[in-house]
Order: C-alpha cells, then sequence, then structure tokens
C-alpha cells in the first residue's frame, strides 16, 4: 500500500483512493472505448516510438483515472513520466522564456518521456505568443520523448490562433498521436446529495 500511494503523488493523481493499473482497469464502465487502442497505449510501444497520446471525452467520465492507469503502466516499464495542467504549463515555459533558465525546465521534470498534459483545454491559449510558445514546445519534444493530453474538447472544437505555425506544431502532435476517444454521457464521478 505504501508504494501505491507512493506512485499516486509521485504521479500527482492526489485525488485517487489507489493507483490503477492497464490490468484491473474494468472497460465494462467505458463502453465506447477501443480495446485494440487500450491495448496498444497498455502496451508503452509508442513510448518507445516517441508517438504521442489525446485521451478525449466529456467533463468526469474518467479520463485522468485512464490515464493514471497508462502512467502506472508507463513507470512499471521504466519510462519516466510528470503531470501537468496546462495553465502550469504555461506559467512554467512564461517563466522559463523570462529567465532564459533551462534548468527550471528540468527541475520541474518536463524533460521525461512522457508529460502529460491534465485539463488541456487548447481555447485557454488565446494570446497568440503563449499559444506558439507552448505548441513549439510541446512538438518539439517529438523526437525524443512523448505527450499526453488529457482533453474534454474534441478536436474540432479546438480554437487555435490564426498563426500557420501554430497550426503546424498541432498538426505534427496529431499526426504522431493515438487517439483514445470515451464517448460515454454517464458521469462515472460519485454525485453528492445534500440532505
Amino acid at each position: 500500500m505504501d508504494n501505491e500511494m507512493t506512485l499516486i503523488a509521485k504521479l500527482g493523481f492526489h485525488h485517487l483512493d489507489h493507483a490503477p493499473n492497464v490490468e484491473t482497469v474494468d472497460l465494462s464502465k467505458f463502453r465506447t472505448i477501443d480495446k485494440t487502442i487500450w491495448q496498444q497505449l497498455g502496451s508503452c510501444n509508442w513510448l518507445t516510438l516517441c508517438q504521442n497520446a489525446l485521451v478525449l471525452g466529456p467533463h468526469g467520465i474518467g479520463k485522468t483515472y485512464l490515464s493514471a492507469a497508462l502512467c502506472t503502466r508507463a513507470l512499471q516499464s521504466g519510462y519516466s513520466v510528470r503531470r501537468s495542467t496546462l495553465s502550469n504549463l504555461q506559467r512554467v515555459l512564461a517563466t522559463q522564456n523570462n529567465n532564459s533558465d533551462r534548468q527550471q525546465l528540468l527541475d520541474v521534470g518536463l524533460f521525461t518521456n512522457l508529460l502529460i498534459v491534465d485539463d488541456f483545454l487548447p481555447g485557454l491559449l488565446l494570446d497568440p505568443d503563449e499559444a506558439a510558445q507552448v505548441w513549439a514546445f510541446l512538438a518539439g519534444r517529438q523526437s525524443h520523448d512523448s505527450v499526453m493530453l488529457i482533453t474534454s474538447l474534441p478536436i474540432h472544437c479546438w480554437r487555435l490562433v490564426d498563426n500557420p505555425l501554430v497550426v503546424s506544431y498541432v498538426n505534427s502532435i496529431l499526426l504522431n498521436a493515438i487517439v483514445l476517444e470515451i464517448k460515454e454521457k454517464l458521469c462515472l464521478r460519485p454525485i453528492r446529495r445534500s440532505d
């Protein structure tokens, strides 16, 4: 149990009671998940090939839970993993840009085999320079590392700044990505009722 809690803390999934893994995820709760894609992601071969992953689905459906299971598998397979949110990534990149200090990016662990960006909402990247910086960073990882983007927005709803360079970065990430889409409408989180 201590190892499991250490793993949860290491991944930054503090809200989970236990560390899920690929074998124990009950896929019957995720009827629309393509089992072949789940197995492909669970094998971690995509990490060896420096491919990316997109986990798409409605808010509260279990995207973060599934990504935690994939993270557990990646760590067990010897890959380094770091989880962040889009807002944290933006803050770190902005600070790094101002200070020209690559060490800060190293300190927060953004140079790992797998960077997971949870709560990824491209519409929040409204500033063209900020958007270009985030997308350039993510696309720049492709030659040596992987990115997993977890988002509730379908790709066709991503609002991108009108910048051909940003569109190029996004396309390079998407063309090299395995997409795990959850289409269920039911929410897996318990609903708290007030008495």
